[in-house]
């Protein structure tokens, strides 16, 4: 959000953190005072939205390896499923991913999935 408003990050942190501190709010105002109350709190809202997702993203992250190293370790697990992907797929294409993304990496026809023996 620094960078959106053209503010250094680093005089944001400044007031923001230490003895003197202040919210999100008050920093942004004291560091752009030509901005008006509106604008101010809809860029509050935006970095709140932001941090969100990026908290959201990257415990989805850190779900994603914990799943993709369980189902790796179990040898069966990965004889089972690996014929179930389409040709030229692995198992570690999942790993760190949202499944959406999976889906929408696979090119526009994908071939059909191998049959098991």
């Amino acid at each position: 959000m620094a960078h959106n408003l053209n503010i250094p990050f680093d005089q944001l942190k400044a007031q923001m953190t230490g003895s003197n501190s202040v919210s999100l709010g008050k920093a942004i105002k004291n560091l752009r005072p030509d901005l008006d109350g509106t604008a101010v709190k809809s860029n509050v809202t935006l970095a709140e939205r932001q941090t969100e997702r990026d908290v959201q993203q990257a415990a989805w992250a850190a779900k994603q390896d914990r799943f993709a190293a369980r189902i790796a370790s179990d040898t069966k697990l990965v004889a089972w499923l690996t014929p179930l992907l389409p040709l030229g797929h692995d198992l570690n294409l999942l790993s760190g991913s949202h499944p959406l993304e999976w889906i929408y990496s696979c090119p526009r026809k994908c071939p059909p999935p191998r049959t098991r023996p």
